[in-house]
């Protein structure tokens, strides 16, 4: 350039900071070139270097650090002239029209550029360096040979403005949905068929070019409808390949009936953190779009109690252990939670804290940010409490109910306003649900459901309220209803028909175990606001009806279930279907490894027998409690066989086919009955001699005494059958209630114990001895205090005591003798009207009696008579100083001497050593006189002619041992 033009060039850029050397043909920008630019232009902010054949800047551009823009339009540069990353204000930068083939990672160390043009070049690859350009608004890569775009380019937070136009490109990365401020972009003239769905989340698009591209329909339709219908069916298209995307990479499940499992998987990618999710109580498991969040609760094998957060995320069937934020919740259990769906936010509220004190605070956790918060709340703050009912009823109300607080459980309910965290407990009218805890809640429309509960009992009870009728009602109901339960949930579903149900599952029941059971209630909307009963055709009220579904859920060592939808999901230890062993025993490395979900609605109603149908006893129950709760017994060896039992049972099933073969008409012997967990036991084993830790249960009477008043007795189901089970011991004091045979049981476990010589007998006896029935008996008191006088009139007279030779002379009586003897001639005519009007009384109510008097009622014969079944306890003489053998009714703790006793007939008998089958002729059949059967029958047990014994040795162990060595 001229030197007269270029002083003129400067003079001007002088005064305004723009130096213009556009289409002047420099070959090069000289280094003295810049130093007089530097003398001249200390202020410059622009430098216009357009069309000047230019294919290098040299390195003293950097001293010119005031430049802002740089245009290097129409040049002739190859690569990027690294030197203008040393320009502390850059902030545009023009290089269209060159030969730029590739950039260098020096591009992004343009640290405050805001706006780039590299159209009209060769670029094939965009280098991801340019994607650090944190600061970069506009990027225009128009008419250039690129091909595909770098992932990173979502990291841009700040672009606003991109040109695609006129390359080759076949798709767009999907970060590209990141690039939120993004307001304008032009991707005409390329090949694509599809742009990324995730760009349907751009909030701040304006503008969007695709035409002069492949689209395939029905994007292609879309796009023509115009943008917000375009933006619009992008997010369609994002939710469809997420959900395929969710089926291609979750766990294939394993069908099981109308059950899928799947084997749950444990994300370990920090090797620091333990996320397995080990079983534990008192936790909370709530469901927040695909994910289940369990909070705190106690673990089972150690009891602490904790604050750890997982999730389970059914995308993936993978436990993951949070890192929480926040002020984060101290550990604890019995707490309550909810989810807000609006503000994807999980809430819990109270439980109790490691030091076992009950609380009253809320917290809320961001489940996208996973950071607690400890709300300020306003307005009437339920009191402490623990396991209380907890439900989300609207968007912004969350409903609290009952619960167990400081010496008192509540029936109250409370509104939470989830907008501004303010409490709020409205008057509700009617007769309200006895205070309990434990209350399954469910919602529908407008209605609150509440059912079951605990108290100082377990119920069963269902109410509604209406959150704007704002009445208690309780809901009557028919057909096969709940057993009581606490602790279960309940949910309601829409069938097909758009019908309500209410959908009852698990729980703890009336034992304090775990409930297997479910139950549906149909035809809610027979259930009115205002509490009168609907009406059917024949005018008679027509009410819910309560069935029993059959589940296809097996007992579990720990089950957890959780209704979402219309859907059951079921947390459990093991499966067979998924090859996962099932472990009885809880330890530290116990998790719930298998989750199964099903629809409720597909779920068949349970096919009842009659016998199901009939009410079920008390010990059925506890039995089925057994058999339901594997945690409930206290060891594994109640629920499998050693192989020294196996030994033991092949031996002793030889000698019943024996003897049913040798003596046909004979009963059968209850050799091998099955136990509390349904396990064949030989009942020699299931008699455990005990001892227990008090003295005052050393001595036979006070065990006795003990067993007749501590254990409630129950009466055979059939009389003349054996009962179903026989428990052992453990079972039936943990029971405090039994029949016949386990009182016996207990009672020679316990008399063993202590050195006495007892045995359980198993024979027959008369109603009034199998009912427990002491009508016609003396009462056992009277018995005492006959005994005590009978022992005082027989103790000898003690010598009376000669008096001594000097004594102190009492005081002498100031009392007058004449009122003495006027007070006590007063008490004697008052004493003798109270006896004449007493006689008076006593001779109408017999007059009166004689005048009513009734034909007595003769006593019906007893169709069993002879046959009902009994067991009773025999002591023998021999130890602990015992004289004489005797018979123990354990049911009554009457004591009755063998040639003397109400007993009909003995089969046989045992106790921990052996078994003994009775077999004297006459003494196991019914006699005409009560008692006389066992009149002269010999308890000499080595006499083989009259016992026959089924194990050679005197200890049972011993035989055990010693068919172990025959088989080695």
């Amino acid at each position: 350039m001229e030197p007269e033009k270029l002083k003129q060039k400067l003079k001007e850029c002088k005064s305004t900071g723009k130096l213009n050397l556009s289409y002047s043909e420099l070959p090069e920008v000289s280094p003295g070139l810049i130093q007089q630019i530097k003398d001249k232009c200390p202020q410059i902010w622009e430098l216009d270097l357009r069309n000047c054949q230019l294919t290098a800047l040299p390195d003293e551009l950097a001293e010119l650090r005031t430049i802002k823009s740089v245009k290097l339009n129409l040049n002739q540069f190859v690569t990027f002239p690294s030197v203008l990353c040393n320009l502390p204000r850059l902030t545009t930068l023009e290089m269209n029209g060159n030969q730029l083939a590739a950039l260098d990672d020096s591009i992004g160390k343009l640290q405050v550029i805001k706006d780039i043009d590299f159209s009209g070049n060769r670029l094939t690859v965009l280098n991801p360096a340019i994607c650090k350009l944190n600061t970069l608004v506009s990027l225009n890569l128009e008419n250039n040979l690129l091909g595909a775009l770098p992932e990173e380019i979502g990291f841009m937070r700040n672009l606003a403005r991109l040109d695609l136009s006129s390359n080759q490109l076949y798709s767009l990365p999907n970060s590209i949905g990141k690039l939120v401020p993004l307001q304008k972009i032009d991707c005409s003239a390329n090949k694509l068929s599809m742009v990324p769905p995730s760009m349907g989340h751009l909030k701040s698009l304006r503008e969007f070019d695709l035409k002069y591209n492949d689209l395939k329909e029905p994007a292609r339709t879309k796009f023509s409808e115009g943008l917000p219908k375009f933006l619009e069916f992008l997010r369609e298209e994002e939710t469809r390949l997420q959900l395929e995307e969710i089926e291609r990479s979750k766990p294939k499940g394993v069908e099981v009936g109308a059950w899928i499992e799947y084997r749950l998987k444990v994300n370990q990618q920090d090797q620091k953190i333990d996320s397995k999710c080990h079983l534990r109580q008192g936790q909370t498991m709530t469901m927040g779009g695909t994910k289940i969040y369990s909070f705190g609760g106690s673990l089972l094998h150690n009891g602490q109690k904790t604050n750890d957060l997982f999730v389970m995320n059914q995308d993936r069937m993978e436990w993951v252990k949070l890192e929480q934020h926040g002020s984060v919740p101290s550990p604890r259990d019995g707490h309550c939670a909810a989810y807000d769906d609006v503000r994807k936010q999980l809430i819990i509220f109270g439980g109790r804290d490691a030091q076992k004190r009950r609380m009253n605070d809320l917290y809320v956790l961001d489940c996208k940010t996973l950071s607690w918060k400890r709300p300020t709340m306003d307005g009437n703050i339920p009191p402490h409490r623990e396991h209380a009912s907890f439900q989300v009823v609207s968007a912004n109300t969350v409903c609290l109910f009952g619960g167990h607080g400081s010496g008192q459980r509540y029936n109250d309910l409370h509104y939470l306003d989830m907008e501004h965290f303010t409490w709020m407990q409205p008057n509700i009218a009617g007769t309200a649900p006895s205070p309990r805890q434990g209350a399954a809640m469910a919602v529908h429309g407008e209605l609150i459901y509440l059912h079951g509960g605990r108290n100082n009992f377990v119920c069963d009870d269902l109410w509604m309220v209406s959150m704007t009728g704002l009445t208690w009602i309780e809901v009557k109901t028919s057909g096969r209803f709940p057993s009581p339960r606490h602790g279960h949930i309940m949910s309601c579903v829409l069938n097909a028909e758009k019908q309500a149900s209410l959908y009852v599952y698990g729980g703890i029941d009336e034992l304090g175990g775990a409930s297997n059971s479910m139950f549906r209630l149909s035809k809610l909307e027979l259930v009115r606001l205002d509490g009168e009963a609907v009406l059917g055709a024949n005018g008679q009220p027509v009410n819910p009806i309560w069935t029993e579904i059959e589940h296809e859920l097996n007992p579990n060592v720990c089950r957890i279930g959780i209704f979402y939808g219309d859907s059951l999901g079921s947390f459990q230890v093991g499966s067979p279907a998924l090859g996962l062993v099932a472990s009885d025993d809880i330890t530290g490395e116990t998790f719930w490894d298998c989750y199964k979900s099903a629809h409720v609605t597909a779920l068949v109603e349970k096919e009842l027998d009659e016998d199901s149908l009939k009410p079920m006893n008390a010990k059925k129950l506890r039995v089925k409690h057994s058999t339901e709760n594997i945690r409930s017994t206290p060891s594994a060896t109640f629920r499998s066989l050693s192989p020294k039992e196996k030994l033991m049972l092949e031996y002793v099933e030889n000698f019943r086919l024996q003897f049913v073969e040798l003596y046909p008409t004979r009963r059968p012997l209850l050799l091998t009955p099955v136990n509390e967990c349904l396990v064949h036991k030989f009942v020699c084993t299931t008699m455990r001699p005990t001892k227990l830790p008090f003295t005052e249960l050393y001595d036979a009477p006070q065990c006795i005494r003990f067993v007749a008043d501590f254990l409630k007795y129950e009466p055979l189901d059939d009389p003349i059958q054996y009962p179903e089970n026989i428990p052992s011991p453990f079972s039936v004091l943990a029971w405090q209630a039994g029949d016949c045979f386990d009182l016996s049981i207990v009672l020679t476990s316990l008399l063993c114990g202590v050195g006495y010589d007892a045995y359980a007998v198993m024979g027959y006896a008369p109603k009034a001895v199998t009912l427990a029935d002491q009508e016609q008996l003396q009462c056992p008191l009277l018995e005492e205090e006959e005994a005590a006088r009978i022992a005082e009139a027989n103790r000898p007279k003690k010598k009376e005591v000669e008096p001594e030779k000097y004594r102190i002379p009492k005081p002498k009586c100031l009392e007058s003798r004449f009122e003495l003897d006027m007070r006590a001639k007063e008490d004697a005519l008052k004493a003798e009207e109270e006896a004449s009007a007493e006689a008076e009384r006593l001779e109408l109510e017999r007059e009166a009696l004689e005048g009513a008097e009734e034909p007595e009622l003769a006593e019906l014969p007893d169709e069993y008579a002879g046959r009902r079944v009994h067991a009773w306890v025999l002591v023998m003489a021999g130890k602990r100083e015992v004289a004489e053998n005797y018979f123990v009714e354990p049911s009554t703790g009457r004591c009755y001497p063998c040639n003397g006793s109400p007993y009909e007939g003995v089969e046989f008998i045992w106790n921990h050593t052996n078994f003994w089958v009775n077999m004297q002729e006459g003494t196991m059949n019914n006699n005409d006189i009560e008692g006389a059967t066992l009149q002269g029958i010999s308890w000499d047990l080595k006499n083989t002619d009259k016992w026959e014994y089924v194990l050679e040795a005197a200890d049972p162990l011993e035989s055990l041992n010693r068919a172990e060595e025959e088989v080695g």
